[in-house]
């Protein structure tokens, strides 16, 4: 039986969790209640034991509302049997029913791009990856915040160059405790932002956007200068550093007409 879960599914969900994840309880409950909620979470259920799950968390995308897929997983002895196929195309044909125009996942090892194409899905979403040897510098126009949810949208709006996928508020809440507990702070000029942390001798950039190369070399100089480290690394929104590497990142599956994405960006999505 195909349905939502609810609460007390929990202790199938969360054994679903260990199993294909390997994390710890604390994780799952974190993704379950804090992050999408039971609400959101698409399940199989066979002889009352949930045997497949999907978290569908709300999202909007140029102002066209979608899910992202996120904690897909089946358990090891109901694997190979079509059983995630049946339920994907269930979670998003309900999606569908209730307004969602396309649906985005980020497969979580490189292997999983293959298996995911076949249910519709196709590869539009990519990470620039960059390190860089940076001078520690004061910037004058440096400022540092925490992570909120609605600091870094409002970073995200008056940056980024290009559109972006946009969680729910409680995913988005739950993003920034998450980078919060990682000690991650926002860095903001006038020219662009950056979500930080120092990692070991260095510095760990999860996202980064700027006007131009020459503002996001201030930026991460200024980073650099804050946190004492003459090396930074991580991804940025694309086209600011020489060392960039491109890798395929994320897909969409769009579930009505397709519409044009304009280079969409997506990171930050709790993968």
């Amino acid at each position: 039986m195909f349905r939502l879960s609810v609460k007390q599914d929990y202790p199938d969900l969360c054994g679903l969790w260990l199993e294909a994840f390997g994390e710890g309880e604390e994780s799952a409950k974190f993704v379950f209640e804090g992050f999408s909620g039971y609400q959101h979470i698409y399940v199989l259920e066979e002889e009352r034991a949930v045997v497949c799950m999907a978290c569908a968390v709300p999202c909007s995308l140029q102002g066209k509302e979608g899910i992202y897929l996120y904690g897909v997983a089946t358990k090891k002895s109901h694997r190979g049997k079509g059983l995630m196929s049946a339920l994907l195309e269930y979670a998003e044909q309900e999606e569908k029913r209730k307004g969602a125009e396309f649906s985005v996942l980020i497969p979580q090892t490189p292997d999983l791009f293959a298996f995911y194409r076949r249910f519709g899905y196709e590869t539009r979403f990519y990470r620039h990856a960059f390190s860089v040897e940076s001078v520690p510098a004061a910037a004058e126009t440096l400022s540092a915040s925490p992570v909120t949810a609605g600091g870094l949208a409002s970073l995200r709006r008056a940056n980024a160059s290009r559109p972006f996928v946009q969680l729910n508020p409680k995913a988005s809440q739950a993003v920034a405790e998450d980078l919060t507990l990682l000690k991650a702070e926002c860095f903001a000029t006038g020219r662009g932002y950056a979500v930080a942390r120092k990692e070991k001798k260095q510095v760990f950039i999860e996202e980064l956007f700027a006007q131009s190369p020459q503002a996001a070399a201030e930026l991460v100089r200024g980073i650099c200068g804050v946190y004492g480290c003459q090396q930074a690394k991580g991804y940025c929104g694309g086209g600011l550093f020489q060392t960039e590497q491109t890798m395929d990142f994320g897909m969409i599956k769009f579930l009505s007409k397709p519409f044009p994405m304009h280079g969409a960006y997506m990171a930050l999505m709790l993968n």
